[in-house]
């Protein structure tokens, strides 16, 4: 039947009957490849079943090596006999396909593209556009059903159920492990026995040593409950064979790995927090292994307590910490109260710091003793501030505690005078020299006073020098301060 170009009637049947043949071809082609590929798929489905389940594994090595030559040869076989079998569908099957599914007898579509060959006899051309015209109404009526199920009549013993149930179960069976047996099954060990088999990927995590937690040491083998991991833990990684650079994933993060000799790569790194490891190699898999990272949380410290003075000055103070992995070091501030009036004495804030090093998880009293009796706040309010610094230097700080710093007692008479003469400088640290240096001129005189003791002696007379050849000013005020105490120390 020719399209007349002109003819809206013709064009909207015939671009309606080449809709129908696409349509017909997409039908004959589902069933055709359904049909085809249907022992092929059952084959795959058996044996990865039998995989998943480690069937083959149960016989050793011969087991898993026949499997897979079975696996080879009947995949072969089956290919040759279906898959190459397979054919697309001509025209005329298009045809038979249209006429079938439409109900239409005496298959007229197989002249539907015919020329008259003699258009000029008058009784020929009449009985052609009553046959073209009959054609033509017919077109119209034309219908592709849906693909018929032809897949039981291949399969009469519903074999696809069995091996499909089969590869569902060994899903479930191997669950996070179903990749690695199924790798195993099509590369079986050649020439090895399985224990002594080397999946070429090897990893090494060392946890911080503080935490006490053991080394974990990965291969390809995946592991049922998600690994422990601690903050700060070292990653180090090898991986031997394949193609291209293998890459390290955390996650989204990606690390590449160097290469070493033949073919060997590896790395080291500090293991970032995620929930996913693996080891990629052009695109594939080689290894996976889900993990949680264990933090190290801020340690806690608190004051449990007055802070106790003992009768010699020391001070106690009762603290409390805890940390998940013990706390390494306790810093002790101290700074002069904000009710000290506008002129404050000399004297620098104290800075100490203490090993602790306290068990881990568990709350651990201490009470650290402080002498403070020779610093030039004796006797006056003070702030007092803890902080401690765990082993990743986080720190945690502790109320500030107001105390009256304790001041010591001397008895013996020169000690005393020299204290008072420190106090005074404290005070008064730009106060003229003189008067002071008389005083202690008047002290090294009495030499009987302090037992001739010829160290006492010659540690005034290097005060007194100081004195007599020294402007006032608050670095050497306070260099005599600590001279007086340890003076007055000794004599006491």
């Amino acid at each position: 039947m020719q399209i007349d170009p002109l003819n809206r009637e013709h064009r909207t049947i015939f671009n309606r009957l080449k809709r129908q043949k696409r349509l017909a071809a997409l039908v004959l082609v589902i069933e055709r490849l359904s049909a085809a590929a249907l022992r092929p798929l059952i084959w795959i489905m058996v044996f990865f079943g039998l995989w998943l389940f480690q069937v083959p594994a149960i016989f050793g090595q011969a087991g898993s090596i026949l499997a897979l030559l079975a696996f080879i040869i009947g995949g072969i076989y089956l290919a040759y006999q279906d898959l190459w079998a397979f054919r697309w569908p001509s025209a005329s099957d298009i045809h038979r396909r249209l006429e079938d599914d439409s109900a239409i007898k005496h298959r007229p579509l197989s002249g539907i593209e015919d020329q008259l060959s003699n258009p000029e006899k008058t009784e020929t051309r009449a009985l052609w556009d009553k046959n073209q015209a009959a054609l033509a109404r017919l077109l119209p009526s034309m219908r592709v059903k849906a693909p018929r199920g032809i897949i039981a009549s291949r399969d009469p013993y519903a074999l696809r159920l069995g091996a499909l149930t089969l590869f569902i179960l060994g899903l479930i069976v191997a669950g996070p492990l179903w990749k690695a047996r199924i790798h195993d099954g099509l590369t079986p060990p050649l020439g090895l026995n399985l224990a002594e088999r080397s999946s070429g990927v090897a990893l090494w995590i060392t946890p911080p040593d503080y935490t006490g937690a053991a080394q974990i040491i990965l291969s390809d083998e995946q592991t049922e409950e998600p690994l422990q991991v601690p903050q700060g833990s070292v990653l180090k990684a090898s991986v031997s064979g394949g193609f291209g650079t293998p890459q390290i994933h955390v996650d989204r993060q990606v690390f590449a790995m160097k290469r070493g000799v033949d073919k060997n790569y590896s790395a080291e790194m500090t293991l970032p927090a995620g929930q996913n490891l693996s080891i990629k190699q052009s695109l594939f898999n080689r290894a996976s292994w889900e993990f949680v990272t264990i933090p190290d949380h801020t340690p806690a410290i608190i004051i449990d307590g007055e802070a106790d003075a003992l009768p010699d000055g020391p001070v106690r103070f009762p603290v409390m910490l805890y940390d998940d992995y013990g706390v390494e070091f306790l810093d002790i501030r101290m700074d002069l109260s904000d009710i000290v009036e506008d002129a404050p004495p000399i004297g620098r804030a104290l800075e100490e710091r203490r090993t602790v090093l306290s068990p881990a998880e568990t709350q651990f009293k201490i009470s650290p003793l402080y002498d403070l009796t020779a610093h030039p706040w004796a006797g006056l309010p003070v702030r007092v501030r803890f902080t401690a610094h765990d082993h990743i230097k986080q720190s945690a700080q502790s109320e500030a505690v107001e105390i009256t710093l304790p001041e010591r007692t001397f008895s013996h008479p020169v000690a005393k005078e020299l204290i008072a003469l420190r106090r005074g400088m404290i005070w008064a640290p730009l106060e003229d020299y003189k008067a002071r240096a008389r005083e202690l001129e008047i002290i090294l005189s009495m030499p009987g006073a302090y037992q001739h003791n010829k160290v006492v002696f010659l540690a005034l007379r290097a005060a007194s020098s100081r004195l007599h050849h020294n402007a006032p000013s608050i670095e050497v005020s306070e260099s005599l301060v600590h001279l007086l105490w340890d003076i007055a120390l000794r004599i006491e």
